[in-house]
């Protein structure tokens, strides 16, 4: 099993933060820091079709509700997962609206 790490504003996956085989980047918006911007989610082939996208924002999302944040998605698999799962939408500071993709992710 891929231990998820949290490291500042990113949870990871591999051998070391600097090489990670995955990880999601978020950062607190610049007008309110209570609401996290999910900025890029990026898994290597070798991890791909095992959920490990998922499991990635699951985490982020699980960091979110215990410290009372909402998430804005920036990236474009978590527009697609908080327009596609309502699950979310207790996170998602755009709940109940159609997000669209604003085609922007971060690369690290």
């Amino acid at each position: 099993m891929n231990k998820i790490v949290r490291d500042e504003n990113l949870f990871w996956v591999g051998e070391s933060k600097e090489n990670p085989s995955g990880f999601i980047k978020f950062r607190p918006t610049e007008d309110n820091p209570e609401v996290l911007i999910a900025a890029s989610t990026v898994v290597k082939p070798e991890l791909r079709g095992q959920g490990m996208a998922e499991k990635l924002l699951n985490e982020l999302t699980s960091y979110a509700r215990e410290n009372n944040f909402k998430i804005k998605a920036q990236c474009s698999y978590v527009v697609r997962k908080f327009n596609e799962d309502n699950s979310y939408d207790d996170v998602n500071v755009d709940a109940g609206k159609d997000i669209q993709d604003p085609g922007i992710c971060e690369i690290l």
